[in-house]
């Protein structure tokens, strides 16, 4: 493999070790520290948009060092894939004891993975500008 595969391959390492650590957490059939109420659901939606908002930058970053240009295709991109692995893994989370998978989790993982990716996008946007 030459320095250059061997670069891009590297950039991919991220963002598989974190859908690996997503999909290991959703294997455990209870959530350490999970709890009820306003405070429990708020802990629990700001997980997910963090969650899937970092896994969108990773195959954001992944999909840029791959192609070697960043553009719309990435964004949206790294979008679509983070919402997809978010819907599969509430798909897998139904298949685990003790757990659900649900259409508001799947809401919230597609959020921070959408605001992430306006986030990188106004940052992307500002730099070309000035």
């Amino acid at each position: 493999m030459t320095g250059r595969g061997r670069a891009r391959l590297l950039a991919w390492l991220p963002a598989l070790a974190w859908m690996g650590l997503i999909f290991g957490l959703s294997s455990l059939g209870e959530v350490p520290g999970d709890s009820e109420g306003t405070a429990g659901f708020l802990k629990d939606a700001l997980g997910h948009v963090a969650e899937y908002g970092m896994l969108a930058v990773l195959l954001w970053w992944a999909l840029i060092s791959t192609w070697r240009q960043p553009g719309g295709r990435a964004f949206l991109l790294a979008l679509v894939v983070s919402s997809l692995y978010g819907g599969s893994d509430e798909l897998h989370q139904t298949l685990v004891p003790g757990r659900d998978g649900n259409f508001l989790d799947l809401s919230l993982d597609m959020l921070g993975a959408g605001v992430a990716m306006l986030a990188l996008w106004l940052r992307e946007r500002r730099r070309r500008l000035n």
